[in-house]
């Protein structure tokens, strides 16, 4: 897409009023003067895969911890019932 000011670089100026200059500032479009975003395509296929990778890294080390947090338990220092089973149970 071709810019009007391209087509008619003379038609088309800039005016600068600043207080510190006596006059306004004229100064004629063109190509070196003129800054422009880059194209919107270029930043979206940057950002859009880095966007995912955070989101997959995330994802990774959520699914570790919460793997290691549900992993093993402190054992039981107490002895359960079947293990004593076959010792006769004191009389109350």
């Amino acid at each position: 897409m071709v810019m009007e000011w391209k087509k008619n670089p003379d038609v088309y100026r800039c005016v600068i009023q600043h207080v510190g200059a006596e006059k306004e500032i004229f100064v004629l479009l063109n190509e070196n003067n003129v800054r422009t975003n880059p194209d919107s395509g270029v930043i979206i296929g940057i950002v859009v895969p880095c966007v995912v990778a955070l989101a997959v890294l995330a994802a990774v080390i959520g699914l570790v911890v919460w793997k290691k947090s549900k992993g093993y338990m402190k054992a039981s220092t107490q002895d359960s019932d079947s293990e004593n089973s076959d010792q006769p149970q004191p009389k109350a």
